[in-house]
C-alpha cells in the first residue's frame, strides 16, 4: 500500500468515526453527553498535536552541508541531492524571504503551513550539475523568467543567521570575497509572495552578468 492511499484510509477512517461519534451524541442519553464532547476535543488535540509534529518534522529532515568548496543539499533519507559551489555564488545576490503573517487558507493544513512556515534564505549560484543537467529543483526557488544557467537555492532555516555566518567564513576560507555577506543578506528581507518575487527577478543573474559582490568600506 502506498504512503498516499495509507494516509487517505486513515484520513477516511477517523472521519467515519467523528460521524459514528456525533450520532451516537445526538441519539444517546443526556448525561453520556458532556462526557463524549470531552472525548472529541481530547481526540482533537491529539490529531492536531501529532499533524503539527508531522509537518515541523518534515520541514526540519533536509540538512545542509557546508563544506571548504561549496554546500550540500540533502534530502529527506539524508541523500546528496545537490552541490552548491561557493566560486558560483555571488555575494551580493543573497535575500531572505519572511514567513508572511497573513494565513493563506483557514483551515487546519492551512492554519499550520502558517504555524511553521520558516524563514527561506535565497542563494544565486550555479544550478547545472553533471553534463550540464539541472539539479536540485525541490530546493529551487523559480521566479517563472528564463531558465539561466544561474538560479535561486532556497534554504528553509530557523536560525538564517548561523547559516549565513557559516556560508561567509567558508567562502572566505575558500579564497572568494565574501566579507559583509551574512550583514548584507539580513538587510534585504521581504515579506515571502509578491515582494519576495520582485526581489529575486531584479538580482537574477544571465551567464553573462558580472559579480555584485559586497562592497568594502
Amino acid at each position: 500500500m502506498s504512503m498516499g492511499l495509507g494516509r487517505r484510509m486513515s484520513a477516511l477512517g477517523l472521519d467515519l468515526w467523528l460521524v459514528l461519534s456525533l450520532g451516537r451524541m445526538a441519539l444517546g442519553a443526556r448525561d453520556h453527553f458532556v462526557r463524549d464532547v470531552g472525548i472529541l476535543l481530547l481526540v482533537a488535540v491529539a490529531v492536531v498535536g501529532v499533524v503539527t509534529a508531522v509537518i515541523v518534522s518534515a520541514a526540519r529532515c533536509r540538512r545542509y552541508d557546508i563544506h571548504r568548496h561549496g554546500l550540500v543539499l540533502r534530502g529527506r533519507r539524508g541523500e546528496q541531492v545537490a552541490v552548491m559551489l561557493w566560486a558560483s555564488v555571488d555575494p551580493g545576490r543573497i535575500i531572505l524571504s519572511t514567513p508572511s503573517r497573513r494565513v493563506r487558507a483557514w483551515t487546519p493544513r492551512g492554519l499550520l503551513d502558517w504555524a511553521t512556515r520558516p524563514t527561506i534564505v535565497l542563494i544565486n549560484g550555479w544550478v547545472r550539475g553533471p553534463n550540464d543537467l539541472s539539479q536540485g529543483r525541490r530546493h529551487r526557488y523559480d521566479t517563472g523568467t528564463y531558465d539561466y544557467p544561474f538560479g535561486w537555492w532556497q534554504l528553509g532555516v530557523t536560525d538564517p543567521v548561523h547559516l549565513l555566518t557559516a556560508i561567509e567564513s567558508a567562502m572566505i576560507a575558500d579564497g572568494h570575497a565574501a566579507r559583509g555577506l551574512t550583514a548584507a543578506a539580513l538587510s534585504q528581507s521581504y515579506s515571502a509572495g509578491p515582494a519576495t518575487l520582485a526581489a529575486a527577478r531584479e538580482l537574477e543573474r544571465a551567464s553573462a552578468d558580472s559579480v555584485i559582490g559586497i562592497a568594502q568600506q
